[in-house]
């Protein structure tokens, strides 16, 4: 990690397990980004199909390299937001690639808003090809996420109280949904950068839309106001069944 004191450090973290297929070109999107003061920590689930020593030829180019056995990607996610020193902690996970190799700097270098989470859009990646992302209107954030995780930045000490709740097995794939949630009901700040963050793979279970609207409805219903978040799921889950069936 080279360093420039004016500019806040920022932790990206990359998770993996038995991903050797991908994993070079993660790293490597972030190894090509231009700003000085990042700090780079990836966590390794015990991976036994190579991808281990694939991370092994990059150690001198990392700041912090874990491999040992977790209780799935949101623990391993825990481990690398506890273990990072940088001002902000960000996400890019196997699979992703950062949108170009400016983005960090766009967003730390050029902007002033240093809010408590900065996003901004994302790139799709699927066998259909690249489908842009825009992040929705924030008004929505009280019935659904706005974007997607991997492409925000948020205050590593915020992220620190909001961490991802392992044991909470009813919520899925969805705790950094309930983490973001949770900052937001608790009045923290956003900031929309305008910019594609991140280009990441389609994931399968995960675009399941009824699972997501049912999530979500668990998420946001648990803060209150469960009768209009109610209505909000079943307009979604009605919304879906049309596009589904045109």
């Amino acid at each position: 990690m080279s360093s420039d004191n004016k500019l806040p450090v920022v932790s990206v973290i990359t998770v993996v397990r038995n991903d050797k297929e991908h994993i070079e070109s993660t790293i490597n999107s972030l190894f090509a980004q231009d700003y000085p003061n990042i700090e780079y920590i990836v966590i390794d689930g015990a991976s036994t199909d190579g991808t281990y020593e694939i991370l092994n030829r990059y150690r001198d180019r990392v700041d912090i390299l874990i491999s040992e056995p977790d209780n799935g990607i949101y623990d391993a996610m825990n481990k690398g937001v506890m273990l990072a020193k940088g001002d902000y902690v960000g996400f890019l996970n196997s699979g992703d690639e950062y949108a170009n190799s400016k983005i960090i700097s766009t967003i730390f270098a050029k902007l002033d808003n240093f809010a408590d989470v900065i996003y901004g859009d994302s790139i799709e990646i699927s066998d259909k090809g690249e489908k842009y992302i825009k992040a929705a209107d924030f008004s929505l954030m009280e019935f659904s996420p706005v974007y997607r995780h991997g492409s925000s930045f948020t205050k590593k000490e915020i992220h620190k109280k909001y961490m991802f709740k392992v044991d909470n097995k009813k919520l899925g794939y969805s705790l950094d949904w309930d983490s973001i949630y949770s900052i937001y009901k608790d009045e923290h700040s956003f900031y929309y950068c305008k910019s594609v963050i991140e280009k990441y793979q389609q994931e399968g279970i995960s675009s399941n839309g009824y699972m997501n609207a049912w999530y979500n409805y668990l998420i946001t219903a648990s803060h209150g106001k469960k009768i209009p978040k109610l209505f909000y799921y079943c307009k979604s889950i009605v919304a879906l069944w049309v596009k589904t069936n045109k």
